[in-house]
């Protein structure tokens, strides 16, 4: 009987076995990341200087699904400003939101959603560029994570636009930014036509080159008695167990403000009619299930992944011809 094959059979198993199993190790890793976008310009991102209608970006950017829509105005552009992280200044793409005049002016664009999961995490980055909001009109700039539908366009209200989406519906999850304030405030949804706005009473500032790292915690508890945790802050910390021995900056608790994770599934800009002239600025945004997530970027992790697989399996080859 010939064993030559089956011999040589094993010794080409193990290597691909142990190879495939780094692969996956890494993969893993970030299998809890739902959706991310750095807003990265050209080549390859987002038109620099130009409203985001209708644009997606196909690098830095993961979980998102199709191209920006709403009002296509020039209320929200891609610009290359700076920001600065942790202590670096980084000229990187942003999204800048403006202030609108008259009507209230959103956009949106859907990423998957992930269902069954009890604990989100977000977190986005997030400059104050100029912030003169006056108490009338509805003025708002909001960034946030909702169910899907846009708001309807032309609402005008002393608490910024309703979550009415243009069939009648509503809209579940939450937004973050400033209304009528200095401060960072976080909108959401409370009940059938209520919207609640709660103002963490963080003040903002919009001094160059001030960057806020925004991270928020949302446990879903599908009987509608939610916690939402928001912290404000001006470094990142490095892992979940560091953030959680900070007190939130806000906490909105026995709150409806999402039936479940599966509802999760759009990024909504909006701006409020306004006659000030304010605006802001959102860079490196991720949803995910851990805290990890918020700094994670699937692709290099993946190389490296791959990278290390091949490594293992070149060793055990060199050692083989040996």
């Amino acid at each position: 009987m010939n064993t030559l094959y089956p011999t040589r059979l094993r010794n080409l198993v193990f290597p691909c076995v142990l190879a495939g199993f780094v692969c996956f190790s890494a993969l893993s890793a970030h299998a809890t990341l739902i959706a991310y976008d750095t807003f990265t310009t050209d080549p390859g991102g987002y038109t620099v200087d130009t409203n985001i209608f209708g644009q997606s970006s196909t690098i830095e950017t993961y979980g998102f699904t199709g191209v920006w829509g709403g009002t296509n105005s020039n209320f929200f552009t891609s610009r290359t400003l700076g920001m600065q992280k942790d202590g670096v200044i980084t000229s990187s793409g942003v999204v800048r939101l403006s202030t609108s005049s008259g009507l209230s002016r959103s956009d949106n664009r859907g990423f998957n959603a992930l269902a069954g999961q009890s604990t989100l995490w977000f977190g986005s980055y997030m400059r104050v560029d100029a912030n003169a909001l006056t108490p009338s009109n509805g003025a708002e700039l909001m960034f946030g994570f909702t169910s899907g539908g846009v708001p309807l366009g032309s609402t005008d209200s002393a608490t910024g636009a309703l979550w009415s989406t243009s069939n009648g519906g509503s809209l579940s999850g939450f937004q973050w930014g400033v209304s009528s304030s200095n401060s960072l405030v976080v909108k959401y949804q409370s009940g059938s036509n209520t919207v609640d706005t709660v103002d963490s009473g963080f003040v903002l500032s919009s001094a160059y080159p001030t960057t806020y790292f925004l991270v928020a915690q949302l446990l879903v508890n599908e009987s509608g008695n939610d916690t939402l945790n928001v912290w404000v802050l001006t470094s990142t910390p490095v892992d979940e167990s560091a953030i959680l021995s900070i007190t939130p900056t806000l906490t909105v608790s026995s709150a409806d403000i999402l039936s479940n994770s599966s509802e999760l599934d759009t990024l909504l800009l909006n701006s409020g009619a306004t006659g000030s002239t304010s605006s802001l600025s959102f860079d490196d945004t991720h949803i995910g299930t851990t805290y990890a997530d918020l700094t994670s970027i699937p692709e290099p992790a993946e190389a490296a992944g791959l990278a290390g697989a091949l490594a293992v399996l070149a060793v055990f080859l060199a050692r083989r011809r040996r």
